[in-house]
This record gives structure tokens, C-alpha cells and sequence, in this order.
């Protein structure tokens, strides 16, 4: 394999930190925000902080951190297709709002507005954005494999049509609806996609390391890292039903997230000096770049 530019592995390893350095940023943020609200001044969920002072860093981080998820190859055909898919997701929970709550904040309450004009500009510009790049997605894959679409190409094409036909149709003909729950549509599939993401990674590992001295140690690791996130997610969920729990919401994205940055930070240092060993999973297409 030929020895890796060191200008495109440092670009490698910085857009895999930057990636973490997005979530702190949008955490503090929000920190900085309960803080200037008072003690025990905390919204119910992450979502709700778009109408206060943290709705710069809520919109910028999301859309970073999307292009960052679309931008980095996975390690499995399966591990890519889902980054793709929350990579696409989280600029629509940025863009369309949820309705405000008007819980406590640091500044008094905006005057009622309509943001339907903010999400016609910024979603439209997205779908269009969306439209193109896929063009040149599929422009680049013929490029890549001589005129022909590798199966995993094939798959993250199709997945990536489906979501953009699936959001124009909606953003055209169905505005009314779009504005008012297409945050959640996104937001909910994206926090499972990314547990999704964490779950396939622990698999492909186990599979395509299987029988190595070092892998059952990593391994464990990245299945501890999705287990304890779901039960945590499980437990919380069943006591907001049985007992009722008002940050349940705020809670639950927050352990989600944590639980990814944690997994990241792990593939990130597994992947450190050999980003373009990406992993062969026998259960899922071997990627592994000639």
C-alpha cells in the first residue's frame, strides 16, 4: 500500500477532532446559557436552546458536524451509509426549529414570529445544495471505478435520493406539515442512526479482527460504549412513561451524544496512523482501498 501524503493524514486526523471539538462547543455554549439563566434554569431538550443566545452555535455546530459525517469514509459499507444519513439529517434539525416552549432564558422572550420565512431560505438552499451533490457524488463514483459504481456507492446513492426526493416533496407540497415536525423527523432518526453507528462499527470490528490478540480489548470496548448507551436511554425512557420526567428529552440527547463523542474519540485513536486501512467486515463488503 502506498505510504500516506502526511498533508492528508494530518487533514484526516484533524477533521475526525474537529468533529469532537464541535460537541464541546455546542455544550458549552448551552453551559454558558444555564448559567446567565440562573440556577436550575435548564430548558427540556437540547432543540429548545434555538430560541436563546445558543442559537448560533445550535445551527453552525449541526451543520459542521453534518458535512464532517458526510465528508468521512466509514470503515463498512453499512458504517458509511449511516454517517451519510445522519450527516444529511442534522442541518434539517438545525434549520427547522422547534415550536418555542418559552421556558427560561438568559434574555427576555423574542416577540412571536413566523419562521417560516428562515426555513424557506435555509432548507430550499439546502435541498437545492442537496440536488447538486448528489450529482456530483454519482459523477465522481463513475470517475472512481472506471465507469462503473461500486455496490456501496450504489447503496449511499440511493438512500441519498430517497432522502432528498422525500424532503422536496414534503418542503413543496406539504409545507404546513414540513415546518411543523420536520425537526423531529430528522431529530429522532438521527439519534438513532447514531447509536445505529455505534452498534454496526462493534460488529464490523469483531468481524473483520476476529481471531487477533488485540481485538477482543477494542472490541469490548466499542460494545460497552453502545450497550451502556442503550440501556441508559431504555432506563430513562421507562421512567419519563411511568413517572413522568420533564428533562427526560434533554437527558436522553445528552447521554446520546456524549456516547458517540466517546465513541469517536475510540476510533479516532484506533484509526490514528492507518485512516486508509479502512476495516474489511466479511458481513458487510470489503471496502479496503486498492
Amino acid at each position: 500500500m502506498t505510504p500516506l501524503n502526511p498533508y492528508v493524514l494530518k487533514s484526516y486526523r484533524y477533521l475526525r477532532l474537529v468533529m469532537i471539538g464541535l460537541v464541546i462547543l455546542l455544550g458549552v455554549s448551552v453551559l454558558i446559557e444555564v448559567f446567565a439563566s440562573g440556577a436550575g434554569c435548564w430548558r427540556t431538550s437540547i432543540s429548545s436552546y434555538y430560541w436563546t443566545p445558543v442559537r448560533g452555535v445550535f445551527i453552525a455546530s449541526l451543520v459542521a458536524v453534518g458535512a464532517c459525517l458526510v465528508i468521512i469514509k466509514g470503515n463498512t459499507e453499512i458504517e458509511d451509509v449511516l454517517l451519510n444519513v445522519a450527516g444529511a439529517l442534522a442541518p434539517i434539525v438545525a434549520f427547522v426549529p422547534i415550536i418555542d416552549p418559552r421556558e427560561c432564558q438568559s434574555t427576555p422572550w423574542a416577540s412571536a414570529t413566523d419562521g417560516g420565512a428562515n426555513i424557506k431560505n435555509n432548507v430550499g438552499a439546502f435541498l437545492i445544495a442537496g440536488v447538486l451533490a448528489t450529482l456530483v457524488a454519482w459523477i465522481v463514483a463513475r470517475r472512481e471505478g472506471n465507469g462503473k459504481v461500486s455496490r456501496g456507492d450504489v447503496i449511499g446513492l440511493v438512500v441519498t435520493v430517497a432522502l432528498v426526493s422525500i424532503g422536496i416533496a414534503l418542503f413543496l407540497f406539504q409545507r404546513t406539515f414540513f415546518d411543523r415536525w420536520a425537526h423531529y423527523l430528522a431529530a429522532i432518526p438521527l439519534f438513532v442512526v447514531l447509536l445505529a453507528v455505534m452498534v454496526a462499527n462493534a460488529v464490523s470490528f469483531a468481524r473483520a479482527h476476529e481471531g487477533r490478540v488485540d481485538a477482543k480489548a477494542v472490541s469490548n470496548r466499542y460494545l460497552l460504549v453502545a450497550v451502556v448507551t442503550l440501556g441508559l436511554v431504555a432506563l430513562m425512557g421507562a421512567v419519563t412513561w411511568l413517572r413522568g420526567w420533564d428533562h427526560a428529552t434533554f437527558w436522553i440527547e445528552v447521554v446520546v451524544i456524549g456516547a458517540f463523542v466517546v465513541f469517536w474519540t475510540l476510533q479516532t485513536l484506533e484509526l490514528w496512523d492507518a485512516p486508509e486501512g479502512v476495516r474489511a467486515d466479511p458481513g458487510a463488503g470489503d471496502l479496503t482501498p486498492p
